[in-house]
């Protein structure tokens, strides 16, 4: 917290200023077309902007997440002076920018609601599988009847934006009350003290309808790919109206059922209407997603159910994607 107070836009300023105008990069950059700043961290784009100018390049500013839209640093919510700092900061990299890559149409509609001029030079482009598949075919254990196997993966609270673990123990919990089959609920990352205690306080009202939950700890992503796989059906929970969280694209290839708690009309939702894998169900609205609640529970029961990943989340789609927003020919293969 005290770096973030004293640099901006963050910690590796130091380093992007060095490496701007380092003669072992100017070199090595030497002839090159484009410059490509990704993040975070948002030094970056101070580099690739200065870098781009020196080189007389042209420069993508590629937002791997929102930089004043939804940010994940407390200082750009709580001061307002740290904000217009940063303000400059992004209007300069933007305006210099031939290209402006996003990851969801979320974070397209919010930026350029700030900054209507940029609209024309800024495009989507999302996230995509892991590199590697997780296991399919026969590493799915005989599943104990009518007691489902549910997963959730990774954090619940984080810096953006606080989501409880409620939001997605209640849509089951209203589902198990109205008989809505039983199961196991197994939470496996690193969980804040809130989180730990708000599980607890849970647990009695799901052991009332027939559902237990598990609490582990992280594990290695391969491992966790396996599990996905394993499940009868996974959670995905995010609070965010223009992110879609990363974890969303290693649970589609795993061909399970999602449970998708997210604000509807959000990107995560808009997606989800595209996906016949992800249950929608909107945390403001618990009662009137039940119906979908119960479906995804219904679809988990379903040993093998015909779930194919997208293909435009692959890595060939998206290298096409890629090179059309910069103006390249298509790559032989």
């Amino acid at each position: 917290m005290a770096t973030l107070a004293l640099f901006s836009p963050d910690a590796t300023i130091a380093w992007a200023r060095r490496a701007s105008v380092h003669p072992l990069v100017l070199a090595h950059g030497s002839g090159a077309e484009w410059v490509v700043g990704s993040s975070p961290p948002e030094s970056v784009h101070v580099a690739a902007a200065a870098l781009a100018r020196r080189l007389k390049a042209k420069l993508l500013v590629d937002l791997r997440d929102g930089w004043l839209d939804e940010p994940n640093k407390p200082f750009l919510r709580l001061l307002p002076v740290r904000r217009w700092h940063e303000g400059r900061l992004e209007a300069r990299s933007l305006s210099q920018a031939t290209r402006v890559l996003v990851t969801s149409e979320g974070w397209r509609r919010q930026l350029v609601r700030r900054r209507p001029e940029i609209g024309p030079k800024v495009h989507v482009l999302t996230n995509g599988y892991p590199a590697t598949d997780p296991p399919r075919g026969d590493d799915r254990p005989a599943a104990t009847p009518g007691v489902l196997q549910l997963l959730y993966t990774g954090q619940f609270t984080y810096s953006r934006s606080t989501q409880r673990p409620r939001l997605v123990l209640e849509p089951l919990w209203l589902a198990g009350r109205r008989g809505a089959r039983q199961g196991d609920i197994e939470v496996v990352g690193n969980l804040s003290p809130e989180d730990l205690a708000e599980i607890d306080a849970w647990r009695p009202r799901l052991a009332d309808i027939g559902w237990r939950i598990g609490v582990h700890e992280p594990v290695p992503r391969n491992e966790a790919l396996g599990r996905m796989r394993r499940a009868d059906g996974l959670l995905l929970l995010s609070a965010s109206d223009a992110a879609i969280p990363s974890k969303t694209f290693e649970y589609l290839p795993s061909r399970r059922p999602i449970l998708t708690v997210t604000n509807k009309g959000g990107a995560l939702w808009e997606l989800g209407e595209q996906v016949p894998q992800m249950f929608l169900s909107d945390p403001r609205d618990p009662q009137g997603s039940l119906p979908r609640v119960e479906a995804f529970l219904d679809a988990c029961a379903n040993p093998d159910p015909d779930y194919a990943p997208p293909e435009a989340f692959t890595d060939s789609a998206l290298a096409r994607q890629f090179r059309e927003v910069l103006g390249l020919p298509r790559s032989p293969g």
